[in-house]
């Protein structure tokens, strides 16, 4: 049974300008975990990273609005975490920092898809009880 869903879209072009301030690393800090950190893409040109970066935060807000209307618990960015499978695709990562607000909802899975179209990066979450 679907119990939630959730979509957001980025402006890559923000996300780059964020990369460029000094403020980068509490940006990064602020949003992404330490796994996030390590997936993305090792090289020092802006637009792949902001890609992927835009990527991981339409998911985040994407899920949460799959699923905070329904916990009633306020979700810290961070806890919602974006990994990819051995297969290349994204999941998220369902660990002891999302499980209560996933539990209070009745949440047992989370389906998300992530796309890319010149200079936005968009996702869809289905929470699914």
């Amino acid at each position: 049974m679907i119990v939630g869903i959730g979509v957001d879209i980025v402006d890559i072009n923000r996300i780059i300008k964020m990369l460029e301030q000094e403020e980068k690393s509490a940006f990064i800090r602020r949003v992404y975990t330490q796994a996030e950190k390590d997936g993305a893409p090792k090289t020092e040109r802006l637009r792949p990273l902001a890609e992927y970066y835009a990527g991981r935060y339409a998911v985040k807000e994407a899920v949460f609005k799959a699923v905070s209307p329904y916990s009633g618990i306020p979700v810290d960015l961070r806890k919602i975490e974006t990994l990819k499978a051995e297969d290349g695709h994204p999941y998220v990562n369902i660990n002891e920092d999302i499980r209560p607000a996933l539990d209070a909802a009745g949440i047992s899975r989370i389906h998300i898809s992530i796309t890319h179209e010149k200079d936005y990066a968009a996702a869809f979450a289905v929470a699914e009880g």
